[in-house]
């Protein structure tokens, strides 16, 4: 007599309960498997455990491309989607290891892309920063330093900030002056940085 398996609907939103002989073994999330997931019967527990591993294995890969099929995300991003979806953790490792292998993740590429339009307006110490809330790991935050140091003179920074959003304003005035300051503080901006750029914009 094969294992008596059942799927139902569990009180938990967009959850479903993955029955076996009576007992709740685990729980199945619906963007990964659908609505109407049905499970063949099985002689026993261990051929179920390595039949429900290789159809996980491609129920995540199809949830996965659809993702990046509309932006890219960092791998440890993917991983916590996974882990909050039920998803096992070998099945984890695996899929993410295969499309990092095939190019369909980048987690540099994904890092320089959240890097590139925060360079010009904000001091790169801060976008570090941004990462490391992020969960980027302190290695590949540390190499993307690296990568962009040559693009991130925050002198440079700051004067374009000057010249693009107080172009307007009469630096010279001292009140006005120090509520730019401020507003460059704010920013991330050291205020050795800040008058350097500011005497630098004045003398001109």
């Amino acid at each position: 007599m094969g294992l008596d398996i059942q799927v139902v609907p569990n009180d938990r939103p967009k959850t479903l309960s993955l029955i076996i002989d009576g007992e709740v073994v685990r729980l199945l999330h619906l963007s990964i498997f659908g609505k109407f997931t049905r499970f063949p019967p099985c002689e026993s527990i261990e051929k179920w455990n390595e039949f429900f591993e290789s159809i996980e294995y491609q129920y995540v890969k199809k949830y996965l491309l659809r993702l990046l099929s509309h932006q890219n995300y960092h791998s440890n991003r993917l991983r916590e989607l996974l882990s909050e979806k039920f998803v096992t953790q070998k099945n984890i490792d695996r899929v993410l290891s295969e499309f990092q292998e095939r190019g369909f993740t980048n987690d540099q590429a994904w890092i320089d892309a959240f890097i590139r339009p925060r360079i010009k307006r904000e001091p790169i110490k801060t976008i570090l920063m941004k990462l490391r809330m992020r969960g980027i790991a302190d290695d590949e935050i540390r190499e993307a330093g690296e990568r962009w140091k040559e693009e991130c003179n925050e002198a440079e920074s700051v004067s374009r900030l000057l010249k693009k959003r107080f172009a307007h304003k009469n630096l010279d005035d001292y009140k006005i002056r120090q509520g730019v300051i401020a507003a460059l503080i704010r920013k991330g901006y050291s205020y050795h940085t800040i008058k350097t750029a500011l005497d630098h914009e004045t003398e001109e």
